[in-house]
C-alpha cells in the first residue's frame, strides 16, 4: 500500500501570503496527490480566508491547524503529533521558521525527512536596484534560517536571493505559479460571476498619494459613464472603512463598492481591470485586460526605471508597478493618457468563463510567453537533486 505524502503549508502574518502560496500548493495537491495541511499563525487569518471564495475553497480541501503566538499546549502538541506520524513530507513556506516554536517544528522536520520549500514572493519581477536589495532584510539569512530549497520565478531573481543566502544548487527556477493552467483552471471552475462589473480598480499599500489616486479614477470613469459597475479590491492591509470614505468623497453616480475577494477570480466577472500600486497585475491576466495607471509623468516613471538607487518617497508603488511592465496590455501615466484610454473602446469583456483552459485574451506579446500550457513540476525537480 503506497504510503500517503503530506504538504504543510506555512504562511505570514496575513491571508495574501496564503494567496501567494496557493498555485504552487494546488500544483502539489492536484498533479502529486499530496495531503493538504494548512498551518496559520493567527485564528483572525481563517477568519478572513472565509471571506476570499477561492482561497476558503481551495485551503478548506485540506486541514487548518493553528500556532498562534498565543498558542495553546494543545495546539502545539497537535502539531507536533502530526508532524512526527509522517515521513518524507514538504514544507511550503514564505517565512523563515524561526523562533521557539519553529526551531522545534525544525528539528521535527529534520527527524522525518521533510523538506523545507522557500520564497519571498511570486509577485516581483526581478530586481538589481540597489534599494530594493539592501532594503527590509537584505542581508545573509543565518544557515539555520535557510530553507532546503527556495523557489524563484526566473532566472533575473537569483541574485536577491543570492544576496539571502541561497546557492545555485539550492534555487529552483519555476515561472509564475499564477499563471500554472492548473492554477487558472481551478480559478475558472470555481468563479460564479453572479453579478458582472465594467472595471475591477486593484490597489496597493496606502500610502500618501493613495487617497487622491482611487478618487481621480473614480471621478474619470463617472465622467464617461455615469452607469458603471465599479469593483475595488483594496489592498490586505488596507482598512475597508478608508476605501468607503474615498468612494463617498467622491460624489460618484457610478455603482461602486469594495469586494475583497481574490482579484484573479474578480477578473473573469470584469470588463477591464485598473491596477495602481500593485502586482496583482499578474492575477488579472487570468480573466481581462489590464491597464496600469502610474498618475506620474512618463519621463518620472523611466527616470525612476533607469536608476539603480532610488529615493522616490513612494519607492514601494513605483516598485509594485514596475512589476506590471510585464504583465499589463496597456499603461497610462497622466489623468489624460488615463481618460483617452477609457474613451476608446477598451472596455469590452474578453474573459470567457466557460473555457477554463483558455487565458483571456493574452494581447501583450510578454503575457502570452507567461501564459504558457507548460507548467513547471515541482516534485520532478526536487527528486532531481
Amino acid at each position: 500500500m503506497k504510503k500517503e505524502k503530506h504538504l504543510l503549508v506555512i504562511g505570514g502574518d496575513r491571508l495574501g501570503n496564503y494567496e501567494t502560496l496557493a498555485p504552487i500548493a494546488n500544483h502539489i495537491v492536484k498533479t502529486h496527490k499530496y495531503r493538504l495541511y494548512t498551518l496559520f499563525q493567527d485564528k483572525k487569518i481563517i477568519s478572513d480566508l472565509k471571506k476570499n471564495t477561492i482561497l476558503n475553497l481551495f485551503y478548506s480541501q485540506g486541514s487548518m491547524l493553528s500556532l498562534s503566538k498565543y498558542t495553546s499546549l494543545v495546539e502545539i502538541i497537535h502539531v507536533m503529533i502530526y508532524v512526527l506520524s509522517s515521513k518524507n513530507g514538504l514544507v511550503l513556506t514564505n517565512r523563515p521558521l524561526v523562533s521557539p516554536k519553529f526551531n522545534l517544528l525544525r528539528l521535527l522536520f529534520n527527524l522525518k525527512g521533510w523538506r523545507i520549500l522557500y520564497t519571498k514572493s511570486f509577485n516581483r519581477s526581478p530586481t538589481e536596484n540597489a534599494r530594493s536589495l539592501i532594503g527590509g532584510k537584505g542581508y545573509a539569512l543565518s544557515k539555520e534560517e535557510l530553507a532546503d530549497f527556495c523557489l524563484i520565478p526566473t532566472i533575473g531573481h537569483m541574485i536577491e536571493y543570492g544576496v539571502l543566502g541561497y546557492r545555485l544548487r539550492n534555487m529552483l527556477v519555476t515561472g509564475y505559479p499564477k499563471m500554472w493552467k492548473s492554477w487558472r483552471v481551478f480559478i475558472n471552475e470555481n468563479t460564479s460571476c453572479d453579478e458582472s462589473f465594467d472595471y475591477l480598480i486593484a490597489m496597493g499599500i496606502h500610502y500618501e498619494g493613495y487617497d487622491k489616486i482611487l478618487e481621480e479614477v473614480l471621478v474619470l470613469i463617472d465622467s464617461i459613464n455615469p452607469n458603471s459597475i465599479i469593483s475595488i479590491k483594496p489592498h490586505p492591509t488596507t482598512a475597508i472603512n478608508i476605501i468607503n470614505h474615498i468612494i463617498e468623497n467622491s460624489n460618484i453616480r457610478a455603482k461602486a463598492k469594495v469586494n475583497i475577494n481574490n482579484v484573479a477570480s474578480q477578473s473573469i466577472c470584469a470588463g477591464l481591470t485598473i491596477v495602481h500600486g500593485t502586482s496583482s497585475c499578474i492575477d488579472a491576466n487570468i480573466g481581462s485586460k489590464v491597464l496600469c495607471y502610474w498618475g506620474k509623468d512618463k519621463s518620472l516613471v523611466d527616470k525612476y526605471n533607469e536608476s539603480n538607487f532610488n529615493d522616490s518617497s513612494d519607492f514601494v508603488i513605483m516598485e509594485s508597478n514596475k512589476t506590471c511592465r510585464e504583465f499589463v496590455d496597456m499603461e497610462c501615466f497622466t489623468l489624460d493618457n488615463l481618460r483617452e484610454k477609457l474613451m476608446g473602446k477598451l472596455s469590452a469583456n474578453p474573459a470567457n468563463p466557460a473555457n477554463p483552459a483558455n487565458p483571456a485574451n493574452p494581447a501583450n506579446p510578454a503575457n502570452i510567453s507567461l501564459l504558457k500550457e507548460q507548467e513547471f513540476d515541482l516534485i520532478d525537480a526536487l527528486d532531481d537533486r
